[in-house]
């Protein structure tokens, strides 16, 4: 018995010691590839809302509210963020996800290569023979369905 409760020791004190190893070098690992996101006073942020509401379904939900401007650096995850259309202050914590920088989608620079080329396309003219044809067919459509009318005793 005290044979087998030797081993169940020894055994404990290895993976004990693995473990530890195991757990330093992902520690490591993390902290030389997580980099924090780099919030400054006056930028624009959104704030993270994962709460659904009651009335809401989670596919039409918006988990990202704002945006916000940063007002001041409380702490060195802390931040004082400030409401743009409300003005109502409030602290929020930024670890990882709360805070996330806003990026103005009309700023973007494919938006307005779009809008560019939106301006330069020709379009054909539309000549007095093709508005002809299309009164034509409308002259034509309304005799039909008059005549349908007239048929089912409606008119």
């Amino acid at each position: 018995m005290d044979a087998l409760r030797d081993r169940l020791l020894l055994a404990d004190q290895v993976t004990d010691g693995v473990l530890g190893e195991q757990r330093a070098k992902m520690k490591r690992h993390h902290d030389k590839h997580c980099h924090g996101k780099e919030i400054s006073v006056g930028d624009r942020v959104l704030l993270n809302n994962p709460a659904i509401p009651v009335d809401r379904c989670r596919k039409f939900h918006l988990p990202y509210k704002g945006p916000y401007k940063v007002v001041r650096k409380v702490g060195q995850v802390n931040y004082q963020v400030e409401d743009d259309q409300s003005k109502r202050s409030e602290e929020r914590k930024s670890v990882t996800g709360p805070l996330k920088p806003y990026k103005d989608t009309t700023q973007c620079n494919q938006t307005q290569l779009f809008k560019e080329r939106m301006k330069n396309i020709k379009y054909p003219k539309v000549t007095t023979r093709d508005k002809r044809r299309v009164d034509q067919k409308k002259r034509r459509d309304a005799k039909k369905s008059s005549a349908i009318m007239r048929r089912r005793g409606i008119i």
